[in-house]
């Protein structure tokens, strides 16, 4: 993979690593959330050597207030990835995943901590074993999207299992899709073509109000403080970049927000 579109990519979410504190979010019992305004990720943070700067909002741009009107009976959901032979996301057959960047480009302490923990489980679990609870994780987060995704196409509730993980997802889920409107897209994928880089966000809606583009993460634990969260506000903030520059978008975001899900059912 190109060095260049690593570097860029690097350059442009640094910030988000290093400046966004998590913590004051709104915590809920069984689902946290984390909303951040980074408009501050323009122009105004010095370069350091071997940088590679792009401004994080596109000043040549307005918002077109009638296609965005358009877009909220008809949200977008854009849809140009495939694979390469590595099995990597690409995208237009030329751009990389945002995913597939970061995958490559941990930093020591992540790389080594996932290491860790996929040594600890296989010994406790078997490598076998392991494998299996691995693809069922996977498979219940994709199930988990379905469903997200069919909501904020239709409005209907999904029909899930009771007593099921799904069900438990949902069930977490729930608080704060009342505090959700005004969707615009749902699973869309979008390209950054300065900086060259694409994926898919789950979704860009009004949370409280706030035009922000917004990421699911199932987790079986609470984040307590960002470098919990590794490389996912790195991913939702180039998300959130590429949005401003893609013209399949006719309008800018400074917000994100990520919200952790839990499969804990809590009585309310």
């Amino acid at each position: 993979m190109c060095l260049l579109k690593l570097e860029a990519l690097r350059a442009f979410t640094r910030a988000s690593y290093h400046n966004i504190p998590v913590g004051q979010g709104e915590r809920m019992t069984d689902i946290q959330t984390t909303s951040k305004n980074i408009s501050h990720l323009d122009n105004d943070r010095d370069i350091t050597e071997g940088e590679i700067h792009s401004p994080f909002l596109n000043h040549s741009r307005g918002t077109d207030q009638q296609a965005v009107s358009s877009l909220l009976e008809s949200p977008l959901s854009m849809h140009y990835m495939n694979k390469n032979h590595n099995g990597e996301r690409i995208y237009l057959g030329k751009y990389p995943s945002v995913t597939s960047i970061l995958g490559q480009t941990k930093p020591p302490n992540e790389h080594f901590a996932l290491l860790n923990w996929r040594k600890a489980q296989i010994s406790e679990l078997g490598k076998k074993k392991f494998n299996k609870q691995a693809k069922i994780t996977f498979k219940k987060g994709q199930l988990f999207h379905q469903a997200v995704q069919l909501y904020f196409n239709s409005s209907n509730v999904p029909v899930i299992e009771e007593g099921s993980s799904d069900a438990g997802y949902w069930q977490s889920v729930k608080h704060v899709l009342k505090d959700i409107e005004n969707v615009v897209a749902v699973e869309s994928a979008v390209v950054h073509p300065l900086l060259r880089y694409a994926g898919t966000l789950d979704l860009i809606a009004e949370y409280k109000g706030t035009l922000s583009v917004i990421d699911w993460k199932t987790s079986a634990k609470h984040k307590s403080n960002l470098k919990d969260c590794y490389s996912y506000p790195q991913q939702i903030v180039a998300y959130a970049g590429a949005v401003n520059f893609d013209e399949n978008y006719p309008f800018q975001v400074c917000f994100i927000s990520f919200l952790f899900i839990f499969t804990r059912v809590h009585a309310y």
